[in-house]
């Protein structure tokens, strides 16, 4: 019998949010693979809108609007908001 534990989703946002808090900020590289994507899936870029979910520090979104994509994004973490 395997033993689970039931979390409700503002538990579970809770936990993922305190886990973000506490990763130290540290100036995160841009992400090869995401660039090999956009090129191949998206390689004009001009005035396409982007969501972002969780852009952390900001790097793939500086380097998407630099692209051309009209970004907009969410970030849980207060303390990279901040950065």
């Amino acid at each position: 019998m395997v033993n689970t534990i039931k979390l409700d989703s503002k538990k579970v946002v809770s936990l993922n949010k305190s886990s973000w808090e506490k990763i130290k900020i540290h100036n995160m590289h841009l992400d090869v693979n995401l660039v090999k994507c956009q090129k191949y899936l998206f390689p004009g870029a001009k005035r396409k809108k982007l969501l972002y979910i969780g852009f952390g520090e900001g790097e793939n979104l500086s380097y998407l609007i630099s692209q051309g994509f009209e970004c907009y994004g969410t970030e849980i973490s207060k303390k990279r908001l901040e950065f």
